[in-house]
């Protein structure tokens, strides 16, 4: 087993008091599943832009849903609405089990996604089966299949750098079953994005390891001008071995470094991420999970920099049986010290009820944790799958999107700010066929602005391009309801202007029943976002802007 050559860290592992307060962190939005049973959020992945409206939607799939077929349901960043769904064509083939943003292939503006479903059987009976699927209509471009019976191509997935130079990704998938060197032994088929055509193979090195369980895509560690990747071992379960990670050269696949877990059963590459650049080299780091989830550990997560070379950081969980490490992320900069952060998947942890589960996003520069979102109940069990280090609401934060397929009947997943957002509600949509009052919080620095005036406006054409108010950008476009926002105090939002109290709060609300009912407000989108102002009309603050899509 392989160690760092320089260790810059020390093992650090958490007491359940230490987290920090999740109510800073607010949920941008809330999205469940169809039907109960469907267990959504299996998988969960940024989508591109699908929607062409400039900024990144994402993905969230259930593999039991849709009659037993699967589904993925594709959503809007900005909006929280639904795009589109995709759906599986065979019962119990695990559509969904993987996804995979690959950007632009087709030259059009939007972003294509591939979606595994590793039990279907073009080639026998659990060859498994990938289906790209264009952004701008989501018909599909193309389907590969696996090798042979029981290789369950398509369990993992990864948009891979431009390897060949045609200008597109590529796309890595995993096949955790297939044989190449002993039983399960794993492998990963690396493909053009452009054609699907086959670049090259790796395989795994021996029998019961499930190489490919986990792929994460990374800059170019080698220096030889091609993107590189790693590839997760986490080994069968059972097997008496810790698992491993493989850093391979995106140019042949040829293996340039290996890191192994510390004990046997520890599941090590069960997940990997890109975490970025958290030690501040120039160069993409490796974030890689442990969960123990067989031994009943606590599980524990690294960040490898250096071209897997260097371990900064090595942290544990809080408790046995958190699962920690189950899933894995980058987060950005929510500390804003310029250093990438990351976020870790507890699906296990029992803080708020057994197996509520948790998310906690960790900085990049101490390995101290942020901050720590629990799931909404018993059996929640979220963070089991984690995407990040994306802006889908155009604040210019990075956001993260964490899935609960335990919550609730139908499961469900939720996209959180990074940091604290100034303007925030729950629910982004509002009836007109019923109670359609949403509550929206205004949260300003107290020691600076408790007591100054607020002025609340609003946008029904977006949040590009930002309009001047008071002196600041403000990020609501221009249109004739921002110019009635800055004219009235009534309308569908009362409270639109007031003062802050002394914890730098307030509360409006929008009522969607004043609406005139003779115009179609159905299937529109509100966005508000406030200003704090001095005595004089100058703005001295802005804040995020939030959607309230119009209901029938």
């Amino acid at each position: 087993m392989h160690r760092a050559t320089t260790l810059t860290c020390v093992s650090i592992a958490f007491a359940a008091a230490a987290s920090s307060d999740a109510s800073a962190q607010s949920k941008i939005f809330q999205l469940a599943g169809v039907s109960a049973g469907d267990a959504f959020g299996a998988a969960a992945s940024r989508a591109g832009d699908v929607d062409g409206d400039g900024l990144i939607d994402f993905a969230l799939a259930s593999t039991k849903g849709g009659g037993g077929k699967g589904y993925v349901d594709l959503f809007s960043g900005l909006r929280g609405t639904a795009i589109r769904t995709l759906s599986g064509t065979g019962i119990g083939e695990d559509f969904g089990a993987a996804l995979a943003d690959l950007g632009d292939l087709d030259g059009d503006g939007r972003g294509e996604l591939a979606v595994g479903a590793p039990l279907a059987s073009p080639n026998g009976i659990g060859s498994g089966r990938v289906d790209v699927f264009a952004g701008a209509t989501g018909g599909l471009l193309f389907s590969l299949a696996g090798d042979s019976a029981g290789d369950h191509f398509g369990f993992a997935l990864a948009r891979l750098g431009d390897l060949d130079g045609d200008g597109v990704a590529e796309l890595a998938i995993g096949a955790v079953d297939d044989d190449p060197n002993g039983m399960s032994s794993g492998s990963v088929r690396v493909v053009s994005g452009k054609s699907g055509a086959k670049l090259y193979t790796v395989d795994g090195n021996g029998s019961n390891t499930l190489f490919g369980f986990a792929i994460a895509a990374l800059d170019d560690q080698d220096g030889d001008g091609v993107a590189d990747f790693a590839i997760g071992a986490p080994c069968a379960p059972g097997v008496q071995q810790p698992g491993s990670v493989r850093l391979v050269s995106g140019a042949n696949g040829a293996t340039l470094q290996t890191q192994s877990g510390w004990f046997a059963l520890d599941g090590y590459g069960s997940a990997l991420a890109n975490a970025g650049d958290v030690d501040g080299d120039g160069l993409d780091d490796v974030l890689l999970g442990a969960p123990q989830t067989q031994a009943q550990k606590r599980g524990y997560v690294q960040v490898w920099t250096a071209g897997l070379t260097n371990l900064q950081w090595d942290v544990a969980g809080d408790s046995n049986g958190d699962a920690f490490g189950a899933a894995v992320a980058a987060a950005g900069d929510p500390d804003g010290n310029g250093l990438a952060d990351f976020a870790v998947g507890a699906p296990g942890d029992d803080d708020s009820g057994s197996d509520c589960g948790s998310v906690r996003v960790l900085s990049g520069i101490s390995g101290q944790a942020l901050f720590t979102q629990f799931g909404a109940s018993a059996g929640a069990k979220l963070g089991q799958r984690l995407d990040g280090g994306f802006d889908a609401s155009g604040d210019g934060e990075s956001d993260l999107l964490a899935s609960a397929p335990g919550e609730g009947a139908n499961g469900a997943a939720r996209l959180v700010s990074t940091t604290s957002l100034s303007l925030s509600t729950d629910v982004h949509t509002a009836s007109l066929a019923a109670l359609g009052k949403q509550s929206l919080t205004l949260s300003a620095d107290p020691f600076l602005f408790a007591g100054k005036d607020y002025a609340l406006l609003g946008s029904m054409k977006g949040i590009t391009p930002n309009t001047t108010f008071g002196g600041l950008s403000l990020p609501l476009a221009f249109d004739r309801y921002f110019l009635y926002t800055t004219r009235n105090v009534s309308g569908p939002m009362t409270s639109a202007r007031g003062k802050l109290d002394a914890n730098g709060r307030a509360i409006a609300t929008f009522d969607s029943n004043v609406l005139p009912k003779h115009l179609p407000f159905a299937g529109q989108t509100f966005f508000h976002a406030f200003a704090v102002t001095d005595a004089g009309g100058q703005a001295l603050f802005v804040s995020n802007a939030v959607p309230i899509t119009i209901l029938p």
